[in-house]
C-alpha cells in the first residue's frame, strides 16, 4: 500500500467532526470528483476507504444510500479503482443546491475565512485528489484537478493558511504542489494524518543523518586523497632533487625534512610534527616540503632551458 493511501486512510479514521466541517471536507471530496454537476456525480478513488467514508458522508448528511462500484479496468497506473456514482438529478440537484444557496452555503463562504473550515476543505480535496510521496522518496505533495478554477481555488485556500503553493498543468491535469519538506509535515498534521507525520519526521531526522556522515566521509575521503597526491609529489620531488643533484644541494633543515619524509611517505604532517619532537611545528614542515617542490620544479625548469 503506497504512503498516500495510507495518509488517507488514517484521515478517513476520523469521524467525530461538527456537521459544517463534514459537509465542506465532503465539498473538498466532490471538486476533485470526475464529475460534480447537478445532473450528475462521479467520484473515482483508488482507495476503498476514501470510497466508503465518502460514501457514508453522503448518507449522514443527505440520507441517501450511494454504493460503491468497482468498474472493470483499472487507472493509468494499472491500480483498481472503487466508483461513486450518482445519476438521480433530484438527488444531484440537492447536494449541489446545499452549497450554492442551501444549508451549508455559509460553510461555503466561510473557506479561507475560518480556518477550522478551510482545514476541512484541504482535508476534503486530499482524500479526494491529493497524493504524498513516501518517507524515503523526495519530498513531494501535490492535489490534482481537472478543472483549472478549482486548482486555482484550492491554490488560494492554502495560501490563506499562509503557504506557497506552486501550480502547474502535467498533460490534462491542474496540479498545486509543495516540495518543501515543513509545508508537507504541517499540511499533514493539518488534515489529521499525526501518525503519518511522526513517520516521515522520523524518516527525515534518519535521512539527515546518512547525509551528514555521508558528507563527512566524503570529506575525509576527498582530504585523504588530497594528502596522498601531495606526499607523492613531496617524495618525487625529493628523488629528482636527490638524483640531480643530491641531497646536499638543499640547506640543513631542508635536508632534515626530505630525510624524514623519505623514511616516512605517507604520513600526515601533524604526525610528522610529533615524530620530530618538536623540533618543527606543522607548519614549518609545510612551508619547508613546498619549499622542496618548487626547487624541484626550477631543477627541471633549468633542465629544460
Amino acid at each position: 500500500m503506497s504512503f498516500s493511501n495510507e495518509v488517507k486512510i488514517e484521515i478517513c479514521e476520523t469521524y467525530k467532526m461538527p456537521e459544517d466541517c463534514k459537509a465542506i471536507m465532503l465539498y473538498g471530496v466532490l471538486s476533485a470528483a470526475r464529475t460534480f454537476s447537478e445532473t450528475e456525480i462521479e467520484f473515482l478513488s483508488e482507495t476503498k476507504e476514501v470510497s466508503e467514508y465518502t460514501s457514508n458522508l453522503i448518507g449522514r448528511l443527505y440520507h441517501v444510500n450511494v454504493p460503491i462500484i468497482i468498474p472493470n479496468g483499472t487507472n493509468e497506473h494499472k491500480k483498481e479503482l472503487f466508483q461513486l456514482k450518482i445519476t438521480d438529478k433530484k438527488i444531484c440537484k440537492v447536494i449541489c443546491d446545499s452549497f450554492n444557496c442551501g444549508r451549508f452555503a455559509e460553510a461555503v463562504s466561510m473557506i479561507s475565512l475560518d480556518e477550522r473550515i478551510t482545514w476541512a476543505f484541504i482535508k476534503g480535496i486530499f482524500l479526494g485528489s491529493g497524493s504524498v510521496s513516501g518517507p524515503e522518496a523526495e519530498y513531494h505533495l501535490e492535489f490534482s484537478f481537472k478543472r483549472r478554477e478549482d486548482a486555482i481555488f484550492a491554490e488560494n485556500m492554502l495560501s490563506s493558511l499562509s503557504f506557497s503553493p506552486k501550480r502547474t498543468t502535467r498533460r490534462e491535469s491542474q496540479l498545486v504542489y509543495f516540495k518543501d519538506s515543513t509545508s508537507i509535515e504541517d499540511i499533514l498534521t493539518g488534515i489529521g494524518a499525526v501518525k503519518k507525520v511522526l513517520q516521515l519526521m522520523d524518516t527525515k531526522v534518519i535521512k539527515d543523518l546518512r547525509n551528514r556522515i555521508n558528507r563527512r566521509n566524503n570529506c575525509e575521503t576527498a582530504n585523504m586523497q588530497r594528502s596522498i597526491s601531495a606526499c607523492a609529489e613531496q617524495v618525487n620531488a625529493i628523488e629528482y632533487i636527490i638524483s640531480k643533484r643530491g641531497i646536499d644541494f638543499l640547506s640543513d633543515d631542508l635536508q632534515r625534512i626530505a630525510n624524514f619524509r623519505l623514511q616516512n611517505p605517507e604520513m600526515s604532517l601533524s604526525n610528522m610534527a610529533k615524530e620530530l619532537s618538536g623540533e618543527f611545528s606543522k607548519s614549518a614542515i609545510d612551508r619547508r616540503l613546498k619549499k622542496i617542490v618548487i626547487t624541484a620544479k626550477e631543477l627541471k625548469e633549468q633542465k629544460g632551458k
